[in-house]
């Protein structure tokens, strides 16, 4: 799972990280300590997310009989 980040003031800092807005890190951008330290955060709201899958090849549109 990803987890998204809303940081409640904006320039907040907290695990080395600068929180702006909303953003949304992969699953394995943050450490265990990094990710530990924001979601105990008062000032940020953590929201498991799903990651969106790999963008797959269009289908062509013919259709095959």
């Amino acid at each position: 799972m990803a987890l998204q980040i809303v940081a409640k003031k904006d320039g907040f800092r907290r695990g080395g990280i600068v929180h702006s807005g909303s953003k949304v890190y992969a699953k394995g951008a943050l450490t265990k300590a990094q990710e530990k330290a924001l979601r105990s955060e008062k000032m940020l709201v953590c929201i498991d997310v799903v990651e969106p899958e790999a963008t797959a090849a269009e289908p062509t549109g013919k259709k095959g009989k």
